[in-house]
């Protein structure tokens, strides 16, 4: 009983150690199904560069062959042609697709977005297009988003204006382009107008700050600078969702020709982004417009007269504070009911 109680025991403690290994046993076993998974793709593309491969050498080969054969029959014709071709075999014929023409038409590529977009900034760091009295007017909203965009984008299309005849004028871009160019550059005009006036709308003055952090982030990402395949995956993320990217490369593909899919993605990425900024300036500019907001209604406690001269004066228990909107801090005089 002794040792039968021993042998228990014994094999209590194998099968707790079995158990241990048949978990580290799962594990890798799913390692090594993965690893083979792995094994198997990189072997599909082993074989499928070992058939480039040999196709090249085979072309590589003929090619040798044929000149090996022409070089003899010109030796005695031409030893100095020959004698070229002999220490050279190899020629290389570079052609350049959809070049960007000169070095101040690739500059345009990138400087012309990036001007339209502190142009915006610049407009709606100079315009107070919205004062206290009309936050507590009664025109309706989109009225009021109407107003402020249509003034906006007067300057923006004048600086779209202005871009453009540079271009053509002074940086010899062809002149049978400008229709593309002209119509591009206002729509990049207008999207980046929309979207600023969102973020004065959302934000007030702080809009100009979250403007030039998300140019210097778009600007370090944008492909004109350097090729996007170096950054690092976030970076290339935010290439892949930057409006500025999307007007770069819509200018680049109007001015370098090519295929036309990316001028027309561009155009609708632009187009999206200036419905949606119009759109959320609407909703920003609605809780703007809240009565406690624009000094309308007064926060306080209950006021009774008091006064036995009948002045107009209003004493109550607790002063009556009027609450004004955000630019009235800024120095607009204040619309309220004092």
């Amino acid at each position: 009983m002794d040792a039968l109680q021993s042998g228990i025991g014994q094999l209590n403690s194998g099968a707790a150690q079995l158990s241990a290994g048949s978990s580290q046993l799962r594990s890798g076993a799913s390692d090594l199904s993965g690893g083979l998974a792995t094994l198997a793709s990189g072997t599909q593309q082993s074989a499928a560069g070992a058939s480039q491969l040999t196709t090249g050498a085979t072309t590589l080969q003929t090619g040798l062959q044929s000149g090996a054969a022409a070089l003899t029959k010109n030796t005695a014709t031409d030893p100095a042609a020959a004698a070229k071709v002999a220490a050279d075999p190899i020629a290389v014929n570079v052609a350049t697709e959809n070049g960007g023409g000169s070095i101040g038409q690739v500059i345009a590529i990138l400087l012309i977005p990036a001007g339209l977009w502190v142009g915006a900034l610049a407009v709606f760091l100079l315009l107070r297009p919205l004062t206290a009295s009309l936050l507590a007017s009664s025109a309706s909203t989109a009225r009021l988003v109407g107003r402020v965009f249509g003034r906006a984008s007067a300057f923006a299309v004048l600086q779209a204006l202005l871009v453009v005849g540079y271009l053509h004028l002074s940086l010899g871009a062809a002149w049978s382009s400008l229709p593309a160019t002209l119509g591009f550059a206002l729509l990049i005009a207008l999207a980046f107008t929309a979207f600023h006036q969102f973020l004065s709308a959302a934000f007030g003055r702080i809009g100009a700050v979250v403007s030039i952090i998300l140019f210097a982030v778009q600007f370090a990402t944008t492909a004109g600078v350097y090729p996007v395949q170096i950054l690092s995956g976030p970076f290339q993320f935010i290439s892949s969702i930057s409006p500025l990217a999307y007007a770069v490369s819509g200018i680049q593909g109007i001015l370098t020709g090519g295929a036309a899919g990316p001028v027309w993605s561009s155009v609708v990425v632009l187009a999206i982004l200036l419905l949606v900024s119009m759109l959320a300036s609407g909703v920003a500019l609605a809780r703007r417009r809240n009565p406690v907001r624009t000094g309308w209604v007064l926060v306080g406690a209950d006021a009774r007269p008091t006064s036995p001269r009948g002045d107009g004066r209003v004493r109550g228990s607790a002063p009556a504070v009027a609450v004004t909107d955000d630019a009235s801090a800024a120095g607009s005089p204040a619309s309220g009911i004092a």
